[in-house]
């Protein structure tokens, strides 16, 4: 049996090198600007090697901030961390502030990323439609940046969302847009997640050989990183591979790894994806008992952080290769559930297939957003919601 891999999220933000940077080099910054430089080169080697970091350095930013741009890089940091342990509710919430704070600034290498983690967040919700428009805003917003991968970081987020939704033609084209340009200016971290993507759809597509040089590509741009979170994705890629070459002690070694390094960083939806990787290893050597315990565990892990898809796809396989009688019922609703957050209406494809014909042709990165984007019905949607929920929280006096 091919085993089936699911593809590990990574949020694509600008890759900073960390370099000889620590926490206290950011307590001595003297200026705002310092201070935003600093802490977002921090916010990003957190979050892929100590998230437990990433939680002190966003509360440490928010209660130190001088400014509206440092509170909402703040809020954009403790929101990344929200969603990375899994917390997406309160992910949306806090990004909700981070929003706020940043509207009017002009600061679209910020705004962009927060409109990418609210993609982040409805992805691992099971929400293609929401999660779409939100990667669409990242890249219209990211287009006024001066660092240019602002402009594409949402075109991997919105190619997983389209497959997601059952679009996988037009997903494969963000995909291999995504890779193209993240190409050109040697992002290997996002390369590496953009190659596993690929590869699991390949897989998926029955499209073998594709997929096993697309897991090599994630192998090889994973061991050029140097995060212990994309080091757990390199031996994820090395299992599968060996998998398929047949070599079974070594492909079970290095998932066990990689689950292991999974767990030691805290990226929750990595941790619930390995315990599915290993269920799969298991029935595709019979070893059905073991298989159940994974898919529960990934079940139960996904139930609680609220990742709609995988506990979908756990309690389905526990009914395919199981216990046939399984949770039916939930089942059953969670089929419902996602179906109508994957329902992509005619106008968010046009609007998407438009952004990725502009992003095909376009040579240059334009320094200001134009007006009259054909964005627009989207910003004022999401951001309508946006700042409803801000309202919300300004009556439970969350904001001081």
């Amino acid at each position: 049996m091919i085993i089936r891999v699911v593809f590990v999220l990574l949020v694509c933000l600008p890759l900073y090198g960390v370099g000889q940077l620590s926490f206290s080099s950011f307590e001595r910054a003297s200026g705002v600007d310092e201070r935003v430089e600093i802490g977002s080169r921090l916010s990003y080697y957190y979050g892929v090697n100590y998230i437990d970091s990433l939680l002190l350095l966003s509360n440490r930013f928010i209660v130190a901030s001088s400014s509206s741009l440092e509170k909402g890089v703040g809020y954009r940091m403790l929101g990344t961390y929200f969603r990375k342990s899994g917390d997406l509710i309160e992910a949306r919430r806090v990004l909700s502030l981070a929003n706020y704070y940043l509207r009017g600034l002009e600061s679209f290498q910020f705004e962009s990323e927060v409109y990418n983690e609210i993609g982040n967040s409805y992805f691992l919700s099971g929400d293609g439609r929401l999660a779409i428009e939100a990667y669409l805003l990242s890249i219209d917003v990211g287009e006024g940046a001066q660092d240019e991968t602002s402009f594409y970081n949402g075109m991997l987020g919105a190619g997983k969302a389209f497959c997601m939704a059952g679009d996988t033609t037009e997903g494969l084209l963000y995909v291999h847009r995504f890779i193209d340009l993240a190409f050109n200016d040697d992002k290997y971290e996002a390369l590496a997640d953009a190659y596993a993507f690929l590869g699991m759809v390949q897989m998926e597509m029955g499209e073998v050989q594709e997929g096993m040089w697309s897991y090599k590509e994630s192998l090889r741009c994973s061991l050029m990183s140097g995060s212990k979170l994309h080091a757990a994705h390199s031996y994820n890629n090395r299992a599968i591979l060996d998998y398929q070459n047949g070599e079974m002690d070594s492909s079970l070694f290095h998932f066990k790894k990689a689950l292991c390094l999974r767990e030691e960083v805290g990226n929750n939806k990595a941790i619930v994806e390995s315990h599915f990787n290993l269920a799969n290893y298991y029935f595709g050597n019979d070893i059905n008992e073991l298989a159940i315990e994974q898919l529960k565990l990934s079940e139960n892990l996904s139930r609680k952080y609220g990742f709609m898809q995988d506990e979908f796809d756990a309690i389905e396989l526990v009914n395919e290769f199981g216990e046939e009688l399984y949770k039916v019922e939930r089942l059953g609703w969670l089929r419902h559930e996602l179906k109508l957050k994957n329902d992509l209406s005619v106008e968010l494809k046009a609007v998407a297939h438009e952004v990725l014909k502009t992003a095909k042709y376009t040579p240059a990165f334009v320094s200001q957003r134009e007006s009259g984007s054909v964005l627009n019905w989207v910003i004022v949607s999401l951001c309508s919601a946006l700042f409803s929920l801000f309202l919300v929280l300004v009556q439970k006096k969350l904001i001081n």
